[in-house]
């Protein structure tokens, strides 16, 4: 079966409730791959309660997880356009009055100002949103609408429940489809 003993032979593990002896009836099993894992594993006499008669078996095992780091990004999608604008305006108006570019490094400063001015307007107007290992990095504001939606007309529907003719019911099942479908094209 691929699963190997841990506990280690000749550890006794029960004591007889009439006869007072010990016995071993309990067993602790670790598949091959998660062998390695262990530290220790062994039963602990001191911390019997009373009226049990199976010892506590403590099983260590060394579970180290990679962590991953939470990053940071800009949210492209929560921009209010109107206060950018303006926050663009008021960068671009800072830098020097447009010039005939003459030579290579004219045009490249020039482009490193545009740049700074953009860079500028983004870092003060765009929200930043922490990308984790859980985030759905695919939704968007229609499907919180869309899950709104459905739940609110779930609940209607729920409260409507005797009446079965209500077309409440049939618009909560063609709401929850396009919300099904916009989910799984979203996800796509």
């Amino acid at each position: 079966m691929g699963l190997e003993l841990v506990l280690p032979s000749g550890t006794p593990t029960h004591k007889h409730n009439i006869t007072k002896k010990w016995t071993r009836l309990d067993q602790v099993f670790l598949s091959e791959q998660s062998h390695n894992l262990l530290i220790s594993c062994d039963t602990q006499p001191k911390h019997r309660r009373i009226n049990t008669d199976h010892l506590p078996i403590i099983m260590e095992l060394d579970l180290d997880t990679d962590t991953v780091e939470e990053m940071t990004m800009p949210n492209y999608r929560d921009i209010n356009w109107d206060e950018f604008g303006k926050t663009l305006s008021k960068q671009l108006d800072k830098l020097p009055a447009p010039k005939p570019l003459i030579n290579q490094r004219q045009m490249d400063n020039a482009c490193l100002a545009l740049t700074g001015a953009i860079q500028e307007a983004i870092g003060l107007e765009v929200p930043i949103t922490e990308i984790t290992p859980k985030s759905k990095h695919w939704w968007t504001k229609e499907l919180t609408h869309l899950r709104k939606q459905v739940n609110k007309l779930g609940r209607k529907s729920y409260k409507l429940r005797a009446n079965e003719v209500h077309k409440i019911h049939k618009t909560h099942a063609e709401v929850a489809r396009k919300y099904d479908k916009t989910l799984k094209n979203t996800k796509q």
